[in-house]
């Protein structure tokens, strides 16, 4: 039997010259929908197929049984396809599982809910990343905020001071900051009025 294993070699084979492999993920996996949705590659397919000699063997159950000639080509693409074809014919397609979110690196699924990542470790350092570009996308619009509020009162008061040193000064933010705040468009510099400063 086609061992999972080599569905994983045949996985980063197709997908590098077929493309066929990720598609056929994508449609369920359904082979019907994916014959349908993608025309081309399932021609591809479809036209290898015919070239593999069947023969019908005993089966150890006393029923029959195919039996085809399996022997790897040298050619890269009718190889792909041959992966290909080993793989739908594998019991346990269902199980194949991936790129993983983190990684990019197929794997054996082990329950039904593991559909995201292909180990424990992947998913506590996803969720640890995930965690901590929130933390920083929080503390970055907080900053924003107290930014604009410190500008507002800039453009209240009469100073000499240049506003990114006096925004700066009272809100704890850095000249940096606030100079790439304004180039990405995150904030706007002040606009000086005539008023007085209020207290």
């Amino acid at each position: 039997m086609f061992s999972l294993a080599v569905g994983f070699f045949y996985l980063a084979e197709i997908l590098a010259r077929l493309n066929p492999g990720r598609r056929w993920q994508l449609s369920g996996p359904n082979l019907v929908r994916f014959s349908v949705e993608n025309r081309e590659s399932w021609a591809q397919v479809n036209e290898y197929w015919k070239t593999i000699p069947f023969q019908l063997v005993g089966a150890p159950t006393g029923g029959g049984a195919f039996f085809w000639n399996d022997h790897p080509s040298r050619d890269p693409h009718r190889e792909a396809l041959r992966f290909f074809i080993n793989l739908l014919m594998n019991p346990e397609y269902d199980k194949l599982a991936g790129p993983c979110e983190r990684c990019g690196r197929y794997y054996i699924r082990k329950t039904v809910r593991n559909k995201s990542y292909c180990s424990r470790s992947c998913g506590t350092q996803a969720t640890a990343l995930a965690a901590t570009k929130k933390k920083r996308a929080e503390a970055h619009a907080r900053k924003l905020r107290t930014t604009r509020e410190l500008i507002s009162r800039y453009e209240a008061i009469r100073t000499k001071v240049p506003w990114k040193l006096w925004v700066s000064l009272r809100g704890e933010i850095s000249p940096r900051f606030l100079i790439r705040a304004v180039n990405r468009g995150e904030l706007t510099a002040p606009n000086r009025g005539s008023a007085k400063e209020k207290k």
